[in-house]
């Protein structure tokens, strides 16, 4: 797969240099063909990469806080976390969700409740 996109890119990059009328000799070629191997190689990194990316994204259930005040701030947790947000948790829901993470706070006494 990496020869022939290499190839694919090196074919790409002497009909640009055709195109614009210069002249490659035969010491650029060597450096087209270089060229050509390193950017095929990183594109085929990238590929794998995102690849590996797309595959660890999971979607777990959102974090459930129990809490005893109606007023509750999120700041995502941890490091990697996003800037502090305060809510205010609606009486006739009991449960608010964090607009960055996702996370779910709920009131103390309406655990079991499934209204959203």
């Amino acid at each position: 797969m990496v020869a022939k996109s290499g190839a694919m890119l090196q074919f790409k990059l002497e009909s640009v240099a055709r195109c614009a009328r210069i002249q490659t000799p035969a010491s650029h070629q060597e450096d087209l063909t270089k060229l050509a191997r390193t950017l095929s190689r990183r594109c085929e990194q990238a590929r794998i990469f995102q690849f590996a990316e797309n595959a660890e994204m999971t979607h777990d259930e959102p974090e459930t806080v129990i809490v005893e005040t109606e007023r509750v701030s999120c700041d995502g947790g941890g490091v990697l976390g996003h800037p502090k947000v305060w809510y205010q948790i609606p009486r006739d829901t009991g449960r608010v969700e964090c607009g960055y993470c996702d996370r779910v706070f709920v009131l103390k006494g309406w655990e079991g409740s499934e209204t959203k």
